[in-house]
């Protein structure tokens, strides 16, 4: 085996690793005070790519979050049905997943939601402002905190 051999060999094999890990995890920037104290405005967290069957209550999750009005969609339009695709992630405590009861309710929650809320309650967009989120929305599972500011 040649010299060159060897390093195309160790380049490509490096490139799959990184495809290979971009497929398992993703890293996330905290935007906002929603999730304070537990991660702060600023932070970066390491996230592990699942689905809902792999979240249990009291994971702290990404997700995609519910249509909102933005650039080009006036509020009147939007409360008529009209929305845009800019559409964020939301990192928000599971607070039931499917199977579990509805928080003050004794129905449970169906295989489709899930109900999340954010650490500091007062600083948070969340279901109980939205309602139960869709679970296939559910992008990840935070793994930990990789930097902080």
């Amino acid at each position: 085996m040649t010299a060159v051999a060897v390093v195309t060999g160790i380049v490509l094999g490096g490139v799959f690793g990184v495809i290979a890990l971009n497929r398992r995890f993703m890293v996330v920037t905290v935007a906002g005070p929603s999730m304070t104290p537990t991660l702060r405005d600023g932070d970066r967290v390491l996230v592990r790519r699942c689905a809902i069957d792999s979240v249990r209550r009291g994971d702290i999750v990404v997700l995609l979050g519910p249509r909102m009005p933005g650039r080009g969609v006036a509020p009147a339009d939007f409360m008529a049905g009209a929305t845009n695709e800019e559409r964020t992630l939301l990192i928000k405590r599971a607070v039931a997943v499917p199977g579990d009861p509805l928080p003050g309710d004794s129905a449970v929650v169906p295989a489709d939601e899930i109900v999340v809320t954010g650490d500091n309650k007062n600083m948070s967009y969340d279901s109980r402002q939205a309602g139960p989120l869709d679970a296939r929305e559910v992008r990840g599972v935070v793994v930990r905190r990789l930097t902080t500011v």
